[in-house]
């Protein structure tokens, strides 16, 4: 399944330290792995995540179906809202909010996402 010009496609595979005790893939490695796409997201966007820090503000998470160990799989991460909530802080300093949402998915069974995670992230307004 091939990612649009919006989204960005980050692979990789379900290894051993990512794993639970019933060797299924721990939820705080979904989160990990999603951080890095999103990371690569806004890299390809032009955004500099070294520069200009950035914050998530919380996360949503929908868990459909386990991945395995060993099993490869891709995120395909977009921005589904932007440019649309700016606000000021008590510092004067303005800060966007956007969300970024990811869908987990079995490379061997791409027909439904594994998981959906939704990120709620604050940035300076230069996205």
């Amino acid at each position: 399944r091939p990612a649009d010009g919006g989204q960005h496609l980050f692979s990789s595979r379900v290894y051993p330290f990512d794993t639970d005790w019933f060797w299924h893939m721990n939820n705080t490695k979904y989160l990990a792995k999603c951080h890095l796409a999103r990371y690569e997201l806004l890299l390809q966007k032009g955004f500099s995540c070294w520069s200009t820090p950035w914050k998530v503000m919380g996360y949503e998470a929908e868990y459909k179906r386990e991945l395995k160990l060993l099993t490869p799989f891709y995120i395909i991460t977009e921005i589904v809202s932007e440019n649309d909530n700016v606000y000021t802080r008590l510092d004067n300093t303005t800060v966007q909010r956007f969300s970024v949402k990811h869908y987990v998915y079995d490379a061997y069974d791409d027909t439904k996402p594994c998981t959906i995670i939704t990120v709620a992230v604050n940035a300076p307004p230069s996205i």
